[in-house]
C-alpha cells in the first residue's frame, strides 16, 4: 500500500500526486493507493493524474481509495485525465474519493475529446463524491463503459449541475465536446 501521509497547504498542479504519467503506459495490479482521507488528509490533487502520450491500466487488485482533492483546477479524486488514456478492468476499484468536479475520475483535456479517454470494461467506481459527477466527470474527453458498475456516488450541488453517477459537461466549440457511450 502507498499512502499520502501529509497535508497540501496550497492549491498547485500535481503536488503530491502519487503518480503522474505522462508517456508510456502505467498498468497497476494488486496495489492499493491510499488518500489518506480517512485519517483527516485533504490534498490539492487526484491520486493519479494522466497528462501526455501516456495510459493508465487499472487490473485487478488496483485499488484507489479514500482521496479527498481541494484543488479548483485540477479535479478528480481518484484521478484526473488531461490528455491520453485510462482504463478500468475487472477486480479494479476506485472508492470513497472526493473532488469539486468528479470524485472518482475526471475527465477534461482542455483541448479536444479525442485527446483525453476513460474507457470502462469492468471495475467499480463507488462511494465517491463531487459537486458534479460523483462518480465521473466529463468536460472535454471520451468515456466508454462497456462493463464495471457505478454505485452509490453522489453529487452535492443543488441547484443546476448534478450527476451523482456520471456528469456531462462539454464546452461550446465542436472541438470541445463530452461524449459519452454506455453499451451493455
Amino acid at each position: 500500500m502507498i499512502r499520502n501521509t501529509g497535508q497540501d497547504t496550497y492549491d498547485r498542479q500535481d503536488c503530491g500526486t502519487i503518480f503522474t504519467v505522462t508517456s508510456g503506459e502505467l498498468r497497476l495490479q494488486d496495489i492499493i493507493l491510499d488518500g489518506g482521507k480517512d485519517e483527516g488528509v485533504t490534498a490539492y490533487h487526484p491520486l493519479i493524474c494522466v497528462n501526455g502520450n501516456a495510459c493508465l491500466r487499472m487490473l485487478d487488485g488496483a485499488v484507489l481509495k479514500n482521496a479527498e482533492n481541494r484543488s479548483q483546477s485540477m479535479c478528480g479524486g481518484g484521478i484526473n485525465v488531461r490528455q491520453g488514456q485510462v482504463y478500468l478492468y475487472d477486480g479494479s476499484q476506485i472508492t470513497h474519493c472526493k473532488a469539486r468536479h468528479g470524485g472518482g475520475i475526471e475527465v477534461n483535456s482542455k483541448s479536444s475529446y479525442n485527446q483525453a479517454v476513460l474507457g470502462m470494461a469492468g471495475g467499480s467506481i463507488d462511494n465517491c463524491e463531487a459537486a458534479d459527477g460523483g462518480g465521473v466527470y466529463v468536460n472535454i474527453g471520451m468515456f466508454q463503459m462497456q462493463g464495471g458498475k457505478l454505485i452509490e456516488n453522489h453529487a452535492a450541488r443543488e441547484g443546476t449541475g448534478g450527476g451523482g453517477g456520471i456528469y456531462v459537461a462539454g464546452a461550446s466549440q465542436k472541438t470541445q465536446i463530452a461524449a459519452v457511450l454506455i453499451r451493455n
